[in-house]
């Protein structure tokens, strides 16, 4: 059984002035608020992401909040390649298709470009900008840590910068 839980459900429940001391999976309801008011995008539902490109945009696509379905509309591409782009680790997407993603998703065109791997970035650009770069692996993982998950909101907050 898959539960879902809201940030409405769980304020009202953190409301109530009981003592009760009500968890569920071994997770308090104050540590599911932590979780709830830091993340909008869980590290489950990014860790199926095999890229550091694929992790990009899927944890952008779920902090928005749009289906893959949703984004390839909005960037004017296939369903398949968005799922592609999210899944496989040796894909490269073509430098049209970044640059639609990057304005579907409004993130720098040229920082996009560099992490799909399509242009160099300089020793200049790396010195200037310690969070872009990235330590995640681009192996299949089954599960992010809050390491790996804070490194890549680190990375999508400076591609979320306009050059």
């Amino acid at each position: 059984m898959k539960l879902k839980i809201d940030k409405e459900w769980l304020d009202r429940k953190l409301a109530k002035a009981d003592d009760a001391n009500a968890s569920a999976g071994g997770t308090s309801f104050e540590e599911m608020k932590k979780n709830v008011d830091r993340r909008v995008v869980t590290p489950s539902s990014i860790a199926g992401a095999r890229s550091e490109l694929g992790k990009v945009v899927r944890f952008v696509r779920e902090k928005k909040g749009i289906s893959r379905h949703e984004l390839a509309t909005l960037a004017s591409l296939s369903d398949e390649e968005i799922e592609v782009i999210e899944t496989r680790v040796d894909y490269v997407p073509s430098l049209r298709s970044v640059i639609y993603l990057a304005d579907a998703l409004e993130l720098s065109r040229d920082r996009l470009k560099e992490l799909a791997g399509l242009i160099a970035r300089t020793s200049a650009d790396t010195q200037q900008s310690s969070e872009y770069r990235f330590a995640a692996s681009s192996n299949p993982i089954d599960s992010i840590s809050d390491e790996h998950y804070e490194a890549i909101r680190a990375l999508v907050e400076v591609l979320s910068e306009k050059k």
